[in-house]
């Protein structure tokens, strides 16, 4: 979703570009399915690039923040948070900003060694 957020629309082979920058690699099969599944629930809308192609691109259904509200709001529910559980959680969402910029630098670091496995090679 992140990536059809940023990007707007965007076609299989484009957010497997965004998930790869991000050291996720998935076959193609998979993010179509994962896709088809987030289309089939309202998330995602699909629409034919050309009448002359079967390629389709991507586009959210949701906006960003309601949908991060609407998560964090069911996540609090099914976990039946107390005061305690709340301040837990608040100080491992700042412990985690906290580490997200070492983290990047670490993957474009490990990435750029020639870590990540070729595309031909994923699966």
């Amino acid at each position: 979703m992140l990536s059809l957020w940023r990007r707007g629309q965007a076609t299989i082979p484009e957010i497997d570009e965004d998930l790869a920058r991000r050291g996720d690699t998935f076959a193609y099969t998979t993010i179509l399915t994962l896709l088809q599944r987030l289309r089939a629930k309202g998330f995602v809308e699909a629409t034919r690039l050309s009448p002359s192609t079967t390629a389709y691109g991507y586009a959210p259904a949701i906006d960003f923040e309601p949908a991060v509200r609407q998560a964090f709001e069911r996540f609090l529910r099914e976990y039946q948070f107390d005061a305690a559980g709340l301040e837990i959680l608040r100080t491992t969402l700042e412990e985690s900003h906290a580490r997200a910029p070492s983290r990047r630098a670490a993957h474009r670091k490990g990435t750029a060694a020639g870590s990540q496995r070729p595309r031909s090679q994923r699966t």
